[in-house]
């Protein structure tokens, strides 16, 4: 969990979910009541913060094929050709 990036899309979604269900601003964070059973509450976090998750990994996902892509059109050679010409007519 060395992702700040991820924890704080945690942390948002949490705290959006949270002014969402609660009744009233509370200043104790342990003491909120929520317009909704407890129990829908934790199922609508969930879906929420599974929405988020799988977001945020299909991204981070992109990033490093796109980084590996990079670092293999960098190696010499006819692989690196061959990766060069399959870039340019299917992904550019």
């Amino acid at each position: 969990m060395r992702d700040e990036e991820y924890i704080k899309i945690v942390k948002d979604c949490i705290d959006e979910v949270i002014g969402q269900c609660k009744t009233e601003d509370n200043e104790n964070m342990f003491d909120i009541k929520f317009s909704i059973d407890d129990q829908l509450f934790w199922e609508t976090l969930k879906i929420m913060l599974r929405g988020k998750i799988i977001s945020y990994s299909a991204f981070k996902k992109k990033e490093r094929e796109n980084i590996e892509f990079e670092l293999e059109l960098e190696m010499p050679g006819q692989f690196s050709s061959m990766l060069k010409l399959i870039y340019f007519l299917f992904i550019n």
